[in-house]
């Protein structure tokens, strides 16, 4: 029925249990007998531009005025947005659904990290075909369910049936089929797979914090024995378990490129980049790798605390300044002051001396004045080895004092990237000289290792040098 008030066109057409923003929108068009597609939508949505099927639909706004539904029902219920609830802050969470409730979202794809996860934007929509079969007899037609288009659900649980994939174009209107196929067997890993994800969007984390959740899986991961025992993550062992264990689902094309082209990338991710935003099919790999089930991880990830993960840097950083309280007569020798700082004697060592924490020492072969000269080598420049065997002494000791002073370690790291960079425009410089009429490719292959080491740290440069690129349409005639 179409209602007509205050120049306001009102639909009571209700949205189904489940039903997608783009399944309503289908019905709605189809159902209504409006002579096109693009007719369709200019009444409905007040454009014939708006990108029905995308992952994240900008038609929000226009349907809650057409159902008088709360924008953010519609959010909640119908799209598939609250699955990146349990993997994201609570405020990247509003930000992304702030995006939504203005139909604002082409940010979207930035904010939630989809494009570096190869999300597709427009993905093959999903359907079990008894579902639809059974929603013909009840309702006389089918719909689009979000479940079954959350990431990682490829199996209808209440069915034990694979889902069917229907390409669709971003602006058209499709729905889906009702032909059953025959009885098969699906892999234990597949069903496993979409319980994570049903169960992430029914009970979703709250309030996700990522030191937590590192911390969680790294302790998994200790149960699981992947873990040394100086807290290192045995990767190569991780990763091959991890690739074994989803090797039954690599006829899934999304599994099959995040598992054969950068799957340690990734898992390296999860332990030690703190910056990546990664998508919640990447996380379901995982978490169904580790552990049993949804509400066992939530379980075992309610007993963690937002403490960040222990890291070199931070352990050094503690360990300073603690070993800038340190006072012989009260905390006892070096070696057992660092034991209960869990670092090396060197490591307390070295940061008391450049604190000027006074400490018993061995006596020691270089003195003061050798010391100065040392250090004014080291400034100069000389590789600690010739330093060495000018003073007479072992490469450890020079290096030892190296330590104690990180402006100069500072200033020899930046003498020298100065002089690679030299070296590498000296030799593109000389290249050029030779032959000027040489195309840039040529120039990448005569210097690989000069051209490359440039094009990372002096593009600039490198593109002032090399010659004019060669017009698209003449590329293929050389």
């Amino acid at each position: 029925m179409l209602k007509l008030s205050n120049t306001t066109l009102t639909f009571h057409l209700p949205l189904m249990p489940d039903e997608t923003l783009y399944s309503w929108l289908g019905r709605c068009a189809y159902g209504k007998g409006y002579p096109s597609l693009r007719a369709a939508m200019q009444v409905l949505l007040g454009s014939e531009h708006k990108q029905l099927s995308s992952l994240f639909c900008n038609v929000v706004p226009e349907l809650s005025k057409l159902t008088l539904i709360n924008r953010c029902v519609l959010i909640e219920d119908h799209t598939i947005l609250p699955i990146f609830r349990s993997f994201i802050t609570d405020g990247l969470y509003q930000a992304a659904q702030t995006a939504m409730l203005s139909g604002e979202t082409d940010g979207l794809s930035k904010l939630l990290s989809t494009t570096a996860n190869r999300m597709k934007l427009n993905p093959p929509l999903r359907y079990c075909p008894h579902c639809s079969a059974l929603d013909e007899i009840k309702f006389g037609f089918p719909y689009w369910r979000v479940e079954h288009q959350l990431p990682g659900v490829y199996l209808c649980l209440k069915h034990q049936q694979t889902l069917q994939e229907v390409d669709v174009a971003r602006r058209d209107l499709v729905m889906p089929g009702c032909i059953t196929s025959d009885a098969e067997t699906i892999p234990v890993e597949l069903q496993k797979l979409a319980q994570f994800s049903l169960g992430a969007r029914h009970q979703p984390l709250s309030h996700f914090d990522h030191h937590r959740y590192q911390n969680c899986i790294r302790e998994r991961l200790r149960q699981k024995e992947y873990v040394t025992a100086s807290g290192r993550v045995r990767q190569s062992k991780w990763q091959q378990s991890f690739l074994t264990f989803w090797q039954p689902l690599l006829h899934i094309t999304e599994i099959s490129d995040l598992l054969q082209n950068e799957a340690g990338l990734y898992i390296q991710s999860f332990c030690y980049d703190e910056s990546k935003t990664l998508s919640p099919l990447k996380h379901f790999l995982l978490l169904a790798h580790l552990f049993e089930s949804w509400n066992s991880f939530t379980a075992f990830y309610a007993q963690f605390d937002s403490v960040p993960v222990k890291t070199e840097s931070a352990s050094v950083k503690a360990c300073s300044i603690q070993v800038s309280e340190y006072k012989p007569e009260q905390h006892g020798s070096l070696r057992s002051f660092a034991r209960r700082l869990n670092c090396s004697v060197i490591t307390a060592k070295k940061l008391a001396l450049q604190q000027g924490v006074q400490i018993d020492r061995r006596p020691q072969t270089l003195f003061g004045a050798e010391r100065d000269l040392i250090t004014q080598l080291l400034s100069d420049g000389l590789s600690t080895a010739k330093i060495a065997s000018k003073m007479l002494c072992s490469i450890a000791a020079v290096e030892q004092i190296l330590a104690q002073n990180p402006d100069i370690v500072q200033q020899r790291r930046e003498r020298r990237v100065s002089v690679t960079r030299q070296k590498h425009r000296d030799a593109i410089k000389k290249l050029l000289t030779i032959k000027s009429t040489w195309r840039r490719t040529d120039v990448q292959k005569a210097a690989r290792t000069a051209y490359t080491w440039l094009y990372k740290n002096d593009s600039e440069w490198l593109y002032q040098q090399l010659p004019a690129e060669t017009p698209r349409e003449q590329r293929w005639l050389h």
